[in-house]
This record gives C-alpha cells, sequence and structure tokens, in this order.
C-alpha cells in the first residue's frame, strides 16, 4: 500500500498538493501530538524524489500549510498559527534537502541537532523572561493534570518543571516532528523505487562525540546550576540520544535476527509506566557510549555495508 501510495503521489503536481493539503488536514490541535509529522513527510518525500519532485515542493508547501495553518491557529490567531506551521514545515523540507546531498541520516540529525540547540540559546538571549513567557503554558499543563486526578501540590510542582524546560520541550518536538517527516518521507520514497532507504540508515545513526560530550557538559552545568540555558539544551539532548538508543535496538534485532516482539516490548516499555523509568535511561545510556565503543561493529556482519 505505502508503495503505491509513493508511486501515486510522485507521479504529477496536482496529487502531490492534493496529499500535502490532506495531510495538513490531519493536524488539528487535538491530534497534533500523532500527526504533526504527516505534512512534512510528503514534502520531504518529493525533495528526496529530486528534480521532478523539488519543482512541486513550492505548490505542495502552500497546500499543506493554508489547512495547518488554519487548524493551528484556532483559538491562538492566524498568525500564530502560520507560525506555527512554518515551524512544522520548513524543518522538515530543510533537512530533507540535506540529506538528499549528503545521503546520510547520521549527518541530518547530526544537522538538527545543532540548530536545536542555537535556537534554544537564541531563546534565551531574545526573550528576557522566559517563565513569564510560558505561564500560560504552564497553567494549561496544572490545570489538565488537576483534572487527569493529580493533588494540587504535586501538578503544581510537574507544571513548574515543565515551565523550567518549556524551551528545550518545544524546540525538542519540533525537531522530532521534523526528523519523523524526513524519515517517514524517505521511507516512501524507497518504496516508490523498491528500495530500503530508511532501516539500512536508521539502524547506522549516529550522533557523534563531539555532541555526545556537548551532552556531558550540559548535563553539568544542569547539575550545578550554572546555567539555565542548559536545562534546556539538555532536553534537547535526552532527545537526540533516545533516538540513537533506539536505532541500536533496531540494528540489534537485524543483526541477530530477534522477532519484532523485540521492538514490541521496548516501544512499550518507552511509552508504558512504571517501565519508562527503566527502558528510557537504558536507551540512553546505550545511545551514549555507542559513540565511544561501537556496538554496531561488534554484531555486525562480515559482509555488512555501512551507510
Amino acid at each position: 500500500m505505502s508503495a503505491s501510495f509513493a508511486g501515486w503521489l510522485l507521479r504529477s503536481p496536482a496529487r502531490a498538493a492534493l496529499a500535502a493539503g490532506l495531510a495538513g488536514l490531519l493536524v488539528l490541535p487535538s491530534g497534533i501530538m500523532f500527526t504533526a509529522w504527516a505534512p512534512g513527510a510528503v514534502l520531504a518525500c518529493l525533495v528526496l524524489a529530486g528534480r521532478v519532485g523539488t519543482q512541486w515542493v513550492p505548490a505542495a508547501l502552500v497546500a499543506a500549510g493554508i489547512p495547518l495553518a488554519w487548524g493551528l491557529g484556532q483559538g491562538v490567531g492566524s498568525v500564530i498559527g502560520a507560525g506555527l506551521a512554518a515551524a512544522l514545515l520548513l524543518p522538515t523540507v530543510a533537512l530533507a534537502a540535506w540529506l538528499r546531498r549528503s545521503n546520510s541520516l547520521s549527518y541530518t540529525v547530526q544537522l538538527a541537532t545543532v540548530a536545536a540547540v542555537l535556537a534554544v540559546i537564541g531563546a534565551h538571549l531574545l526573550v528576557d523572561d522566559s517563565k513569564t513567557f510560558w505561564q500560560p503554558v504552564i497553567v494549561g499543563v496544572e490545570q489538565m493534570l488537576q483534572q487527569m486526578g493529580g493533588a494540587g501540590n504535586e501538578a503544581h510542582e510537574i507544571a513548574e518543571a515543565y515551565g523550567r524546560v518549556a524551551w528545550g520541550v518545544v524546540t525538542w518536538l519540533i525537531t522530532l516532528y521534523a526528523l519523523l517527516g524526513v524519515f517517514v518521507g524517505l521511507y516512501w520514497f524507497g518504496r516508490s523505487r523498491d528500495t530500503q532507504e530508511l532501516g539500512p540508515r536508521f539502524r547506522a545513526l549516529k550522533v557523534g562525540r563531539v555532541l555526545a560530550v556537548f551532552a556531558v557538559l550540559a548535563l553539568v552545568l544542569t547539575a550545578l546550576r550554572v546555567a539555565h540555558e542548559a536545562d534546556d539544551v539538555l532536553s534537547v539532548m535526552v532527545g537526540v540520544f533516545l533516538l540513537q538508543g533506539l536505532a541500536l535496538v533496531h540494528s540489534a534485532r537485524e543483526a541477530n535476527g530477534f522477532g519484532v516482539w523485540v521492538l514490541v516490548m521496548v516501544y512499550v516499555g518507552l511509552f508504558l509506566p512504571p517501565f519508562t523509568a527503566v527502558v528510557t535511561p537504558l536507551l540512553l545510556l546505550a545511545g551514549w557510549l555507542d559513540n565511544w565503543f561501537d556496538f554496531r561493529a561488534r554484531w555486525a556482519k562480515p559482509s555488512a555495508v555501512g551507510e
């Protein structure tokens, strides 16, 4: 089904614009956490398709942006909605273009990480009082937790904790949606050519030692409370090395012939409390250590080919 969709998508600019517009309609405020990657995935597939698909990107971008801005602007205004739509779509297009140029998913994730860190630092420089800026969000989170049955003091403490790393969480979510859009777009592009484009690249994903050292520096600064920006930077780094940890699990499964149940257990444990408290740190540690010990080389087959 995905192969036929990808082939259908790349046959004409009208179909590309239609698919992007329909994907934009999927991202309503109530479902943004689950569907925000969809319009970006269509755009990424077009960018990765090369000269033919790239010339259709502007029309598809407008087709996706209009319903996306309308949906996200409900209750907050059309200007903010347009800004949110641009924040979701433009990074995906840029990362897909970089992936097509570099032919490396690892370099693409590294670029996304550096851009996210710079965005966090820039936000702190531009906004003097981040707590006041995010106060409406903090209040909203606190009210949501109280409605879910949380005690008043506990809900307040959790909301305050989110407020302290709001820039980092929001920046990481935008980065994550952009990367998910690239991942799905790359998968569709591979299906259109009957090749495996996403799987081998994701299993070989590495963030790199430079960013690994930078993550430790952010952790130390956060522990010492030297720089408030370090909390937000660390939030981005946690997400990135979690991705590398997941790539490591996929690689181990492929190399050792494990069943799909391994992936199911890991992903369920990642999102299902109380297993999250165990699975998440293990994935983070494995992803970080892999930059130094190259676990994948230890179980790689002699004929395995790198990225």
